[in-house]
């Protein structure tokens, strides 16, 4: 059996997607042969290889999506909920040749699906020097921009390759540069004959969406299934000792055009230059395992003349207990996870109307998230937050196993069964 998926960043890279495929790729190794097709979407074209398990396959090794799935003959493709080029271009062809097709819905239903006003500036995107998977040496003029026409381009050679009527390509061309040009909701893709769904709460929200509910099957969430209950910690004890360890946890809202570059300086400024207040706080940087730069940060906390640790391919879970608190922005996946832990967080407000993600407001209910809507009250925030005992609530504890389904650790192994079934139907 062969597993074809797409990604922005190597197999090596512990990013959230990759995680995400690893463990479901895990799942249907233990009940088949599996072969998984790893279909690396970069600016820059890289060597293709192969071991058992695994192949790598540049995007440009092929002109469009059927010659590739024609060459390569997977048994089922996995994509996005959204129409990304790329990925549609994927599941037009897959569509095209009787491919099983599997899409899964993320963490959390991002607020540009949900809302008339797209939150992710991708006509600002068009002007970097890079994509987010770049380091500074690969950075060059319209870099960003010219991949973004390459994945246009890509599509409509697959549109074409597929014989769709041309009034129905430059119909949807110009869909897409609308809602590139003025940040406008991106189009849902509803080619999938099955949707893996992580929460129960994102199935009236995916029918709102157009999905079929037939089409949407609730497995749990496959990244979660490491956490289980003897993770969360039950009370956060006051912090005695003449240091405070504090871990930031940052969030790629530059990469994905949300903050312009001066947006983010001007925030993480501040952010530093506050905690800087604090005589004894001894502080780390978690910073996204691909998609953020480490020597910005580098160079940002040398010209401000601090010294702390940037890590970033650590595991989020392993690094946890040796910080009293953690300090974060923006919305993501590592706020469900925090909170879940039980950790002391604080959110500090951003502006950008993102929501929040899972277990975030739960947390905040519990007592052990806290959201500071004000830089200028972070300091005492956090003083306050030390000084006595947090405990997690036992509501919180339930809100935990009603979000994550079953909450038995066999989340990939359903979606990997889900994938079986589907094949074995075919």
């Amino acid at each position: 059996m062969k597993f074809l998926v797409m990604t922005t960043s190597m197999p090596d890279k512990n990013t959230i997607r990759n995680q995400y495929f690893k463990s479901i790729h895990n799942e249907l190794n233990q009940k088949i042969n599996c072969e998984i097709i790893w279909v690396i979407c970069q600016p820059n074209k890289i060597i293709n290889s192969s071991d058992k398990f695994s192949h790598i396959v540049d995007i440009h090794t092929f002109p469009n999506a059927l010659k590739l799935l024609q060459s390569l003959k997977p048994d089922v493709i996995i994509v996005n909920i959204g129409i990304e080029p790329i990925q549609y271009s994927f599941s037009l062809a897959a569509d095209h040749l009787k491919i099983p097709i599997i899409s899964f819905a993320g963490s959390s239903i991002p607020t540009f699906f949900t809302s008339e006003k797209g939150t992710y500036h991708t006509f600002r995107r068009f002007f970097s020097s890079g994509v987010p998977t770049d380091s500074e040496q690969q950075k060059s003029f319209l870099r960003r921009g010219k991949f973004m026409i390459y994945k246009l381009l890509f599509l409509i050679k697959t549109q074409i390759s597929l014989k769709i009527n041309f009034v129905q390509i430059i119909k949807e061309f110009f869909q897409d540069l609308i809602i590139f040009n003025f940040n406008k909701k991106p189009r849902t893709n509803f080619l999938a004959n099955l949707v893996l769904v992580h929460f129960e709460s994102q199935i009236e929200l995916l029918k709102n969406l157009g999905f079929k509910k037939e089409k949407l099957i609730l497995i749990g969430h496959p990244l979660l299934d490491r956490l289980n209950n003897n993770f969360v910690i039950s009370k956060n004890p006051k912090i005695n000792s003449n240091k405070i360890k504090l871990l930031i946890v940052t969030d790629t809202l530059y990469e994905h055009g949300i903050w312009t570059f001066n947006q983010r300086n001007s925030f993480l400024t501040s952010m530093f230059s506050k905690l800087a207040e604090i005589p004894n706080i001894e502080f780390s940087l978690k910073i996204h395992p691909t998609q953020e730069n480490k020597s910005f940060y580098e160079n940002l906390l040398k010209n401000l003349n601090f010294n702390a640790e940037i890590l970033q391919s650590e595991n989020l879970q392993s690094i946890l207990p040796n910080y009293d608190l953690v300090l974060s922005f923006g919305a993501s996946t590592t706020h469900t996870e925090t909170s879940f832990s039980g950790k002391r967080l604080i959110i500090l407000e951003t502006n950008t109307d993102l929501g929040l993600f899972p277990l975030v407001d739960e947390g905040i209910q519990s007592g052990h998230v806290l959201l500071c809507k004000n830089m200028d009250e972070l300091n005492d925030m956090i003083n306050n937050f030390i000084r006595h005992d947090v405990l997690v609530s036992e509501k919180f504890i339930e809100d935990c196993k009603k979000l994550f389904y079953k909450n038995d650790g066999k989340s990939a192994e359903r979606g990997a069964n889900t994938i079986l079934n589907l094949i074995n139907q075919r």
